[in-house]
């Protein structure tokens, strides 16, 4: 839950900012949904849902 916070609220960064603060925005995006790559990488590894 808190993965998909942290995406849905760089979007509306990226979306409703200027560009001196797209970059954090779009730092945020990229590193929310690695982190939500590896989370799910970790469950299936571990193999209990």
């Amino acid at each position: 839950m808190v993965m998909s916070a942290l995406i849905v609220a760089s979007a509306l960064v990226l979306r409703t900012s200027g560009p001196a603060s797209w970059w954090i925005g779009a730092a945020a995006f990229i590193l929310s949904s690695l982190l939500g790559i590896w989370l799910i990488f970790g469950i299936f590894r571990s193999g209990r849902l």
